[in-house]
This record gives C-alpha cells, structure tokens and sequence, in this order.
C-alpha cells in the first residue's frame, strides 16, 4: 500500500545487508528507504543482477535502470530461447 502523506519516521537500510530489508519493511516506519549510497559497503567482485524476465511489466525498466549505471553485468532468469 502507498501513501500519499509525507512520511514522517524514516528508516534506513544499507543496501548491501539484504537480511535487513524484511526487517525494515516490518519496523513500522512511514517509509523503509534501502540506502544505497554511504551505508553501502564497496564491493571488490564484479556485480551482476538478476532482472525480471522479458514479458514482464518489469523487465524494461529493469535493464534500463542498470544500462544508466555501467559496469554491472545482468542475468536473464528464465530464458527459453537465445534470443
């Protein structure tokens, strides 16, 4: 559910501790923000996502929002075909 009202309590997550999102998500806060920009810990290996599958209402935005950022490589979960 999205509120329209500005959220009051925030709560930050970094980014790179997934085991706190549920967490966060549960705590009650107007808002769980996933920051991804102090509270992220550098990572040394290669970064690679897996996206939505094509067909989906996510897929698009999904390797868009990647393309912007560079140097992340993305799996395809899913595929049935090479194409």
């Amino acid at each position: 559910m999205v509120s329209s009202l500005i959220p009051v309590a925030l709560l930050f997550a970094p980014g790179s501790r997934p085991e706190r999102f549920a967490k966060a998500d549960r705590s009650g806060a107007d808002t769980a923000i996933l920051d991804l920009e102090d509270a992220v810990a550098r990572l040394k290996s290669p970064v690679t996502v897996r996206v939505n599958a094509a067909g989906t209402p996510w897929h698009a935005a999904d390797v868009d929002a990647l393309r912007r950022l560079g140097g992340i490589s993305i799996m395809l979960p899913k595929a049935e075909r090479p194409q």
